[in-house]
């Protein structure tokens, strides 16, 4: 049974909230991208506008179109949740924190962007800790986040950083 229910939520769309009570360090879901088709940093032109914002990138600048219920878990500055990968296509959630029921469950896009992509938008999070955009370099979090989120950050990340 999914621990989780997927919601329609004003400027963000959709997104993912807790059915029950998520303990600290439980696994919400996982996602298998090995079988979606992928498309070269240059292809990118010709994925739908709709496929656009379910993108997410796998390695070498290739990005696969992600549709399932992973992809609706939207960022927060003050997360709920990290990524913990078993490689760039396999990939699971698992909570920070306990997670209440009727929790919006988020992870900061930051710790798992492409910073090669240099990419910045936007954030809607309306969390206190909010940080008015997202971007895709670490580097640019604040230094006490940095420290915080190192040890969840996944391992191609973390090579990238040296």
């Amino acid at each position: 049974m999914k621990k989780y229910m997927i919601k329609k939520i004003g400027k963000k769309g959709k997104g993912v909230f807790a059915k029950q009570l998520i303990k600290q360090k439980e696994k919400i879901l996982t996602v298998n991208l090995t079988k979606n088709r992928g498309y070269y940093l240059k292809e990118l032109h010709t994925v739908s506008l709709k496929d656009r914002n379910h993108l997410d990138p796998v390695g070498n600048e290739i990005y696969v179109v992600d549709h399932s219920d992973f992809s609706y878990v939207n960022h927060s500055c003050d997360p709920n949740t990290y990524v913990k990968e078993k490689n760039r296509k396999i990939k699971s959630l698992i909570a920070l924190k306990e997670i209440q029921k009727n929790e919006e469950i988020t992870y900061d896009y930051t710790l798992t962007a492409d910073s090669t992509e240099k990419w910045k938008e936007k954030c809607y999070c309306n969390s206190l800790k909010c940080r008015k955009f997202i971007d895709s370099n670490y580097s640019k979090l604040p230094k006490d986040l940095q420290i915080k989120y190192l040890p969840l950050l996944p391992a191609w990340k973390k090579r990238l950083l040296k």
